[in-house]
């Protein structure tokens, strides 16, 4: 599912326009060139009906847009909303029932590495999904 939550990212012009293809799935990898987006399943699980087990699954997913600027944090951040807020589509071997964004925060990161400090706005959104 993330892979091709992933891949809807990238598939969005406003995004791709952004980040070109640094959309990863869990983490930033060091070094990498601002802006940027990571994409991490944070809770989650099956749903269920009296029958047992449905082919329905919630994930919450955060979606972490990395910029230089808070500024350019945002700018990604708001690309990433316009995308998936409300998405319905199949990507892959996702049929995406319905995303919705549930949370944002802001955050300062302090440099681990010369030039590395980054501003961060973190998205929550909840995924309701089935395999297809």
């Amino acid at each position: 599912m993330i892979i091709d939550l992933q891949a809807v990212l990238l598939a969005a012009s406003p995004v791709a326009a952004l980040v070109g293809t640094r959309v990863y799935p869990n983490v930033r990898p060091q070094g990498t060139e601002l802006p940027a987006l990571v994409l991490t399943v944070i809770s989650g699980g099956r749903e269920y009906h009296f029958g047992g087990v449905s082919a329905l699954a919630t994930r919450r997913v955060q979606a972490d847009a990395y910029g230089a600027t808070a500024a350019g944090a945002m700018a990604l951040s708001d690309a990433v909303e316009a995308a998936l807020s409300g998405l319905r589509a199949v990507q892959g071997g996702t049929e995406f029932q319905g995303v919705f964004l549930e949370a944002e925060r802001g955050r300062f990161e302090p440099a681990q590495e010369e030039g590395s400090r980054a501003h961060r706005v973190s998205l929550d959104f909840i995924v309701k999904y089935r395999s297809a």
